[in-house]
C-alpha cells in the first residue's frame, strides 16, 4: 500500500472585529511599536530598553492599546498584530532605529 501523507499543522483563526480594526487605526506609531515587541514576546523592561523609555511608560502605553482596541491579553494583542500590524512592519522599523 502506498503512503498517506497527512498535514497536521493547525492554523489558528485570528479574526479581528471591526471594534478591534478601527481601535488600530487610532494607535500612534509608538503604541504600533509598543504593540509590535509584545507581540514578539518581549516583556515590558526589554520593550523599554529597545525604545529608550521607563517601563512604567510601557504599562501606560500598553493599557491605551488595550483600552483603544478593547481588549486586555498578550494573545490578544498577538492576534490583532498578526492580522493587521505585521503588514506594516517597514513603517515602524524607520521609526524605531531597529
Amino acid at each position: 500500500m502506498g503512503r498517506v501523507k497527512m498535514d497536521l499543522e493547525v492554523k489558528p483563526d485570528l479574526y479581528v472585529s471591526k471594534t478591534e480594526e478601527e481601535g488600530f487605526k487610532e494607535l500612534t506609531p509608538f503604541e504600533k511599536q509598543v504593540m509590535r515587541w509584545i507581540a514578539a514576546g518581549k516583556g515590558r523592561e526589554a520593550i523599554a530598553e529597545i525604545l529608550r523609555v521607563g517601563p512604567e511608560g510601557i504599562k501606560s502605553h500598553r493599557l491605551n492599546i488595550g483600552k483603544k482596541l478593547g481588549i486586555n491579553s498578550v494573545a490578544d494583542i498577538t492576534r490583532i498584530w498578526m492580522q493587521l500590524g505585521a503588514t506594516d512592519v517597514q513603517e515602524f522599523n524607520e521609526g524605531s532605529g531597529i
